[in-house]
C-alpha cells in the first residue's frame, strides 16, 4: 500500500494535469509504478520507447483523457499508428484544448495524415489563443512543422508520374524490414530486419541483415547472413552486390562503418574502414561508386554545415579512405542530410534531407555532377508520392534506372516498414549505366579465382582496373554510358581476351551478356577433348547474342526490314581448334558453309544469306525442326557482325 501511494503522490506533484483529471484510485500498483516510468520518458520524449506502456494503459483505462493524451502523442511517431493518433487527439482537443501544447500534437497528427490546411489552421489558431499554447522549447518545432506543411501542399497537388508498389510478403512481415540494398542488375537484394516488439523479451528476436535472389521477377525467400541487433545495419552494397557495408554502434552510441565481402562461398567477418571516413562523429550511411574509388557517406563530424552532411572520400592507393571532402551547400544544408546513394552512372546522386521543400521530417533529393562547375547542382525533390509527411530514407536505383527501391510505412502494408519498389523513380533525364555480365570459364569448367579486367577505351588508353571476383564462376562490371570501351580480360598466365561495348547502344535493359571462356595453355594441349570443350563454350557464348525471346522479339519488330549492305544468316556451329561436324541430318535443310571474319572463330552457316529477320527467323525454325536446336541468326553490317541492337542505334531498325 505504502508503495502505491509513493507513486500516486510522485505522480501528482511532478504532472500536476495528470492529478487533476485521472482517478487512479482503482489502478494496480504496477500499472501506478509503469506510469511514474512512462511520465519521466515522455518528458524526455522519448516516444518510441515510451509507446507500448501508455498503449498498454489506454486499454485499461480508455475514458482517461490524459492518458489518450499520452498515447496519442507517442502513436505520432508509429506509421502505423498516426490515423489512431489523429482520432486520439481530436477527441482529447475537444474535451479539453488548454492541455500545453495540444495544438501542436493535433496539427502533426494532421500533417502526419495528409490533413495540410487542417494543420495550418490549427498552428494559425494555438497561436492566436488569448493564453499561448505553445511551451518554448516546441516553438522551432512549430515553425518547422509550418513550413512542412506549407511545402507539402505544393508537392501533394502536383505528384509526379512515380508508381510505388509493396513488394509483397516473401521479404515484407509483421516486423520493420528497411534499407533496401540492390545490385546494379536487380539479382539480388539485402536488407535489414528489426523487431518492431522490442518490449517483449521473451520473443526470440528476427533483427539481422537478410538477402534475396530474384527469379524471373519474383523474389525468393530471403536468408539471414548476419545476425545483428538494433545496432548494426547493412548499409550500401556495392555494384555487383560482393561488397557489404555495416553501421555498427558501439555501447556510447557513437557510430562506424564497416566493411564485409562475400569471398566465394560465405561473406567476411565485417572489418572497420580504414582511414578518414570513421571518426569520433558518428557516421551511419554511405555509397560505393561502381569503380569501387568513391565513398559517399554521412557524418555529424565538426566542420561541415550542420548537423549531418554527406562527404566523398577517395580510395587511395595504399587501400585506405581519404581525401574527404564535404559536398558543398547544393547538397548539405543546416539542417540533417543522410542515407547517399551514388547511381551506377557516376553522376547522379539520391540522398534525403530534413530541409530545402520537404514535405517533412526526411525527403528524398536528387542532384546531377556538374563537370564544368566541378560540384554537384542544386538538389531537387523526388516529388509526391515517393516521398511523404513522414521520413523517407534510403532509396535505390538499378543501374538501368527502371525500378526504385526503398523502406516505408504506409498504410494497408504488412509491418511496421516494408519494402517497396518505385517505377519512374527519378526527376528528369533516367540515369542510366550499362551492366556487362557473365559466366568466366577454362575448359568448360568455371573459374573460383580471381579475374583481372582492364577497361579501355576506343584509343586503347586504360581507364581503370577491376578485380574481379568469379562467384560461381560469374562477374559483373558496370560501365558509364554514351561511349565505347574494350574490355580486356586477363587470367593468370592465359591469353588476353578482349571484348568490345558500345555503351551508346543503350536498349531496355542496357544489358549485355558477355561469356568469357580462357583456352587451355598450348602446352597442356594434348587431346582433342581439351579443343572439343573450348569449342563448346565458343558455341554456348555465340548463341546467346541473337537466339530465343529476344531473337522472336525483334523479329516481331522489324522483321522486313532490309538495307545496303544487311545480311542475316543462319548459324548452326563455331570453332576455333579445327573440329569435323556432322550435320547430316541437317543435308536437306539447305547448303552449309563456312564464314570466316578475321576474329579467329570459324562460323558454320546454313542456307546461305537473307535480306530481311524475318525470312533468317523462320528458316531458323526449319533448321531447328530438322534437329539443330542450337540455330541463331547472326547479322553482318557492311562485312562486320553488329547486335541486333546494334540496328536499333545505327537507326537502320526503325518503326514506320
Amino acid at each position: 500500500m505504502f508503495l502505491k501511494i509513493l507513486s500516486a503522490v510522485l505522480l501528482f506533484s511532478c504532472f500536476p494535469f495528470f492529478s487533476q483529471t485521472t482517478d487512479v484510485r482503482n489502478w494496480r500498483l504496477s500499472e501506478s509504478d509503469s506510469m511514474y516510468h512512462a511520465f519521466t520518458l515522455f518528458e524526455k520524449k522519448n516516444y518510441r520507447e515510451v509507446l507500448p506502456v501508455f498503449e498498454n494503459i489506454y486499454k485499461s483505462h480508455p475514458g482517461e483523457t490524459f492518458i489518450k493524451y499520452c498515447y496519442g502523442v507517442c502513436a505520432l511517431d508509429r506509421t502505423d499508428k498516426q490515423p489512431e493518433a489523429l482520432t486520439l487527439l481530436n477527441q482529447v482537443y475537444k474535451k479539453n484544448n488548454k492541455i500545453e501544447d495540444i495544438d501542436y500534437y493535433l496539427a502533426k497528427a494532421n500533417h502526419l495524415n495528409y490533413n495540410f490546411e487542417e494543420a495550418l489552421t490549427i498552428i494559425s489558431s494555438g497561436n492566436t489563443k488569448s493564453k499561448n499554447n505553445f511551451s518554448e522549447d516546441i516553438k522551432p518545432d512549430l515553425q518547422l512543422l509550418k513550413q512542412y506543411c506549407v511545402n507539402a501542399k505544393v508537392l501533394y497537388s502536383n505528384p509526379t508520374t512515380a508508381i510505388i508498389t509493396n513488394i509483397g510478403n516473401v521479404i515484407n512481415t509483421k516486423d520493420n524490414e528497411e534499407i533496401p540494398l540492390v545490385a546494379a542488375d536487380e539479382s539480388i537484394m539485402i536488407f535489414t530486419k528489426t523487431d518492431s516488439r522490442p518490449e517483449n523479451k521473451d520473443i526470440v528476436s528476427a533483427s539481422g541483415v537478410y538477402l534475396s535472389v530474384k527469379d524471373n521477377d519474383n523474389w525468393l525467400k530471403p536468408a539471414l547472413i548476419n545476425k545483428g541487433g538494433a545496432r548494426d545495419k547493412a548499409i550500401a552494397l556495392s555494384s555487383d552486390g560482393l561488397t557489404l557495408f555495416l553501421y555498427h554502434e558501439d555501447a556510447t552510441g557513437n557510430g562506424d562503418i564497416y566493411r564485409s565481402d562475400f569471398d566465394y562461398f560465405e561473406w567476411s567477418v565485417p572489418q572497420k574502414l580504414k582511414g578518414d571516413v570513421n571518426s569520433n562523429a558518428w557516421e551511419g550511411s554511405c555509397s560505393i561508386s561502381s569503380d569501387g574509388k568513391c565513398l559517399y557517406f554521412s557524418s555529424n563530424r565538426e566542420g561541415g554545415l550542420g548537423g549531418k552532411d554527406i562527404y566523398k572520400a577517395t580510395l587511395l592507393a595504399d587501400n585506405n579512405w581519404g581525401e574527404v571532402v564535404n559536398l558543398g551547400e547544393t547538397i548539405n544544408t543546416a539542417s540533417d542530410e543522410e542515407s547517399p546513394f551514388i547511381h551506377a552512372d557516376g553522376t547522379t546522386l539520391f540522398f534525403s534531407s530534413k530541409a530545402r521543400n520537404s514535405m517533412g521530417g526526411y525527403d528524398i533529393f536528387q542532384s546531377k555532377w556538374n563537370a564544368k562547375d566541378v560540384k554537384f547542382m542544386e538538389a531537387v525533390n523526388l516529388g509526391c508520392p515517393i516521398n511523404t509527411p513522414d521520413d523517407d530514407l534510403y532509396y535505390t536505383l538499378t543501374a538501368n534506372g527502371n525500378t526504385g527501391y526503398y523502406a516505408s510505412g504506409k498504410n494497408g502494408g504488412e509491418g511496421l516498414k516494408d519494402i517497396y519498389k518505385i517505377t519512374n523513380g527519378y526527376i528528369g533525364e533516367k540515369p542510366l549505366a550499362f551492366v556487362v555480365k557473365g559466366v568466366v570459364t577454362k575448359a568448360l569448367n568455371v573459374l573460383y579465382s580471381d579475374i583481372t579486367i582492364d577497361i579501355t577505351n576506343k584509343e586503347n588508353k586504360v581507364l581503370g582496373e577491376i578485380k574481379v571476383n568469379t562467384v560461381n564462376g560469374t562477374y559483373m562490371v558496370v560501365l558509364p554510358s554514351d561511349n565505347e570501351y574494350k574490355l580486356v580480360y586477363k587470367y593468370k598466365s592465359f591469353e588476353y581476351k578482349t571484348i568490345d561495348v558500345n555503351t551508346s547502344r543503350l536498349q531496355e535493359p542496357p544489358e549485355q551478356i558477355i561469356d568469357v571462356f580462357f583456352d587451355v595453355k598450348p602446352d597442356l594441349v594434348k587431346t582433342d577433348s581439351a579443343k572439343d570443350s573450348v569449342n563448346m563454350a565458343l558455341q554456348q557464348h555465340e548463341l546467346t547474342n541473337a537466339s530465343g525471346e529476344k531473337l522472336k522479339t525483334f523479329a516481331a519488330k522489324y522483321g522486313n526490314i532490309s538495307a545496303d549492305g544487311l545480311q542475316f544468316m543462319v548459324q548452326i556451329g563455331a570453332y576455333k581448334y579445327l573440329k569435323k561436324y556432322d550435320f547430316k541430318k541437317l543435308k536437306k535443310a539447305g547448303k552449309i558453309t563456312e564464314l570466316n571474319l578475321n576474329d579467329g572463330i570459324t562460323r558454320i552457316i546454313i542456307g546461305g544469306t537473307f535480306s530481311t529477320l524475318n525470312k533468317a527467323y523462320e528458316y531458323t525454325q526449319k533448321v531447328i525442326k530438322a534437329g539443330q536446336p542450337d540455330a541463331f541468326v547472326t547479322i553482318l553490317y557492311k562485312g562486320k557482325r553488329v547486335f541486333l541492337e546494334d540496328l536499333e542505334v545505327q537507326k537502320i531498325f526503325v518503326l514506320k
